[in-house]
């Protein structure tokens, strides 16, 4: 699912979250959304449904959480909040109780970084661009003030490689980061939790590296600066499959992270902006830049 989801001036924190967790959760009619979505300028496009269900509908004030299976049969789950001015915030957990209204294991930054939140402005009306499936959830926002600076939100799922990272062994498969995470230089995904040498780690120390086939070791970061070439030699916008790697100082151990599931792209860092479209054979993708470092390249179907 995609949707280019428009919100009027003055909007209510409730009716644009509430909005949020209707398109994820499967709903394709603009007319059922609340009153404060501008539904001349909201695009909805569902080839692929969005694949989230609601599971705790009382999360707080202003907040849903929201649950999608894994591949592997583990669930994600995340938090929808629009309970702090100016922005949605994404926490990703590795647990959630629906009863007690709490979560385990919540993602570096996810519910307090303004830099990992797409901002909105509710005074004077904005947009957010949503993609979802069952394997990913990816948002941008759009305000006065232009669009996220990190590009977009990611939460993603990561396909494991090493034979004991299993459900069964209780290792979550999902991360969160932003399109920043895919430029070199100190940016990461984070793991609500990450198996360490003797004991695991969580928070800040649960980290993974993105890489793709345009990273070697010459340094050329994920997101090259070049572009690729088709049959007939012109250049095009390539789409580089995003692999993930454990990485920390202490980990004691080689970790092959997995590659992201759902469609989710790395492309070069010089295409376009947050928004524009790059048309890939019969296939529609949509843009997130993160400034002039990388680009991540989601589905528009």
């Amino acid at each position: 699912m995609f949707a280019k989801y428009t919100y009027k001036a003055n909007a209510a924190q409730g009716n644009v979250l509430n909005d949020i967790a209707l398109l994820l959760t499967g709903t394709t009619n603009k007319a059922l959304l609340s009153a404060d979505c501008v539904q001349a300028s909201t695009e909805i496009i569902a080839v692929n449904p969005a694949g989230w269900s609601l599971f705790d509908a009382a999360a707080g004030t202003n907040k849903k959480c929201l649950s999608a299976p894994c591949a592997n049969g583990g669930t994600k789950y995340v938090v929808l909040s629009t309970a702090t001015s100016g922005y949605v915030y994404l926490p990703l957990y590795e647990s959630w109780n629906a009863v007690t209204h709490a979560g385990t294991n919540v993602t570096n930054g996810s519910e307090t970084s303004t830099t990992m939140a797409p901002p909105v402005n509710l005074t004077l009306g904005g947009t957010l661009l949503i993609g979802a499936t069952e394997r990913y959830l990816v948002m941008s926002g759009y305000t006065a003030a232009g669009w996220m600076a990190n590009g977009a939100v990611i939460i993603g799922e990561r396909e494991p490689v090493d034979p004991w990272d299993t459900v069964a062994a209780g290792y979550p498969v999902s991360v969160h980061g932003t399109a920043l995470s895919l430029a070199t230089g100190g940016n990461y995904f984070y793991a609500p939790r990450l198996k360490g040498a003797s004991s695991d780690y969580t928070g800040s120390s649960a980290i993974y590296c993105a890489a793709t086939a345009a990273l070697n070791s010459s340094g050329a970061p994920p997101c090259p600066t070049q572009m690729a070439r088709d049959a007939n030699f012109q250049p095009v916008y390539p789409l580089f499959p995003i692999s993930l790697t454990g990485y920390h100082s202490s980990l004691g151990y080689v970790h092959q992270g997995g590659r992201l599931l759902g469609d989710l792209y790395a492309t070069t860092s010089g295409v376009g902006t947050t928004g524009d479209e790059l048309p890939v054979g019969a296939d529609i993708y949509c843009i997130a830049k993160a400034g002039a470092s990388a680009a991540l390249a989601f589905p528009k179907f």
